[in-house]
């Protein structure tokens, strides 16, 4: 008899378990949308150079920035991958109804699973802890917008001016830590650099402090800007394969390998 109830608390024990084990990983946080609206996602700041997808494009589609456009009814998932980091956000696209819509004043990350979340629709909710218990639903607003962005670190491009003589020119900027750097050191001041000509196709000299590098094996075209070796600036107006560090593109390359020419330069780099 002894036995008998062993194996039923053993099995009780089990099945709870899985019960527990279940809800958290199956909550999941949701955006409700209605056709032509946007909204801007957002990642903690340890998700680095992330990588944003939707599940079906015809329903969502995501930008590289994070901003998800509602196209159509239906349901989406959008997925930020940074390294082996996910974040994933339900997207539940619906025609608005003759009342107010609703305003979701701020976008919860998916928990960090490895499955997909149902396809149902589901009460926005808050981030799941890892506790196996399901969070309370909060109540979500009414709004007259149509369109919300939501906060983000960095919501516009970043530009920067690059004046060499009488030529000026505007770069887009990329996002990592070392233009981030860099960013400041404008901030302060405008950035000055003698470079000098190198191989035919690029223009290099010394930044005068070290940035933190992020290198990548890259093959560089005519407006490209690297760091090299974390303290060398490099502006080409050819092409090169070599690890660096990418920091911006110029927008418009008419004159450029006119105003660099064919040796010694000075370069002024501000925040346009």
């Amino acid at each position: 008899m002894k036995k008998v109830w062993m194996r039923v608390l053993v099995i009780l024990g089990i099945l709870v378990c899985l019960t527990l084990g279940g809800t958290a990983a199956d909550a999941a946080a949701s955006v409700k949308m209605n056709p032509g609206q946007t909204k801007q996602l957002t990642v903690p700041k340890k998700y680095r150079s992330v990588k944003w997808s939707s599940s079906r494009k015809k329903v969502a589609k995501v930008n590289k920035k994070g901003k998800v456009t509602a196209v159509s009814e239906g349901t989406a998932v959008i997925t930020a991958k940074s390294g082996n980091k996910t974040k994933k956000f339900r997207i539940i696209v619906k025609k608005k109804s003759g009342k107010t819509p609703e305003k979701n004043p701020e976008t919860e990350a998916v928990q960090e699973t490895g499955g997909t979340p149902e396809t149902e629709k589901t009460p926005e909710t808050e981030e799941v802890p890892e506790t196996g218990k399901t969070p309370e639903t909060e109540k979500i607003p009414e709004t007259k917008k149509n369109t919300e962005t939501l906060e983000t670190e960095e919501t516009a491009e970043m530009k920067m001016n690059v004046k060499i003589g009488s030529y000026t020119f505007t770069a887009t900027l990329e996002e990592n830590d070392a233009v981030r750097e860099l960013v400041e050191m404008m901030k302060k001041s405008p950035v000055v650099i003698s470079m000098d000509d190198y191989s035919g196709f690029e223009k290099v000299g010394s930044l005068g402090k070290r940035l933190t590098t992020s290198n990548k094996q890259t093959t560089t075209k005519a407006g490209d800007i690297v760091l090299y070796n974390g303290n060398n600036i490099v502006m080409f107006y050819g092409s090169n394969s070599w690890s660096y560090t990418r920091i911006g593109k110029i927008d418009d390359l008419t004159d450029w390998k006119k105003a660099l020419g064919s040796g010694s330069i000075t370069a002024e780099f501000s925040i346009a």
